[in-house]
């Protein structure tokens, strides 16, 4: 499913003259992908330049996020904002309703992600409020960090969805000298943890955490989400984005896209 309610991934039953998805591949579905690729943590109005026309699906941009040098002040963030053509993702820490609402009439965004620990009922609010899509941060441990407990991590997505996100953002948190960090540390999550997840979650998920222009199509390949979002994997030094690191990003993820073989669902978690 697309961002914007949209099947993202189309059936190919019937599609070559046969039905693919017959009882010759009983336990097989098949669909046409259409992998997105967001470039996280712009800080600078060239880098928004250069990564929407590099061709990046979206153009994350952290606003008063409290803990990390990305973040940008409100003027900031609406210099990167001019010079994207990419549908642009404000990322806001808690930000409160009344806060999101006026950054939203003020920067026009695709979406608002909210990265803390907003309940459903900040997800609902605020999307009322902004009148523009949610999108939620979900920080699973980083691999080798602790355990994933599925069942937990699906049933909160659950609430989530049930208040209206529209999307789910699977990233990675760890503790650095006993600090918690969700997210922009290089650091990834258990894939094949994230995998059951993204395949029992039924809004679109992007995968982030640890993603690189080497190992995204093997993230894509092992996870299937709606696409992927990377931040410190293409950068230069910290906030500056690396133009070759990004192009090649783009181009791998979007040269998944096409005929997948996605396995079966399970009919009880529809």
């Amino acid at each position: 499913m697309a961002v914007d309610g949209s099947t993202h991934e189309k059936s190919l039953e019937g599609g070559f003259g046969e039905n693919l998805s017959s009882e010759r591949f009983p336990r097989t579905i098949l669909a046409l992908a259409d992998y997105k690729i967001k470039i996280c943590g712009v800080c600078r109005p060239e880098d928004a330049r250069m990564a929407s026309e590099a061709g990046a699906d979206f153009i994350g941009v952290l606003v008063d996020v409290p803990g990390t040098p990305r973040s940008r002040a409100f003027e900031d963030a609406n210099a990167i904002a001019a010079k994207t053509t990419a549908p642009l993702v404000l990322l806001l820490w808690e930000p409160g309703v009344e806060r999101a609402a006026e950054l939203a009439r003020a920067l026009h965004p695709h979406a608002i992600q909210l990265l803390a620990d907003e309940s459903p009922d900040d997800v609902r609010a605020i999307k009322d409020a902004c009148g523009c899509r949610v999108w939620k941060a979900i920080h699973l441990p980083a691999r080798g960090s602790g355990e994933v407990r599925v069942a937990d991590v699906i049933a909160t997505i659950r609430r989530y969805e049930h208040a209206g996100a529209d999307a789910i953002v699977l990233d990675a948190k760890v503790k650095i000298d006993g600090v918690e960090h969700r997210g922009g540390t290089g650091q990834a999550s258990d894939w094949a943890a994230a995998a059951q997840i993204v395949c029992r979650t039924r809004v679109p998920v992007l995968m982030a955490g640890g993603i690189t222009p080497d190992n995204a199509s093997a993230a894509i390949l092992m996870t299937h989400p709606f696409g992927v979002d990377v931040s410190t994997g293409v950068e230069s030094e910290k906030c500056r984005k690396d133009p070759e690191e990004v192009r090649r990003i783009i181009e791998r993820v979007h040269a998944m896209s096409g005929p997948q073989e996605l396995g079966a669902r399970n009919p009880n978690d529809e």
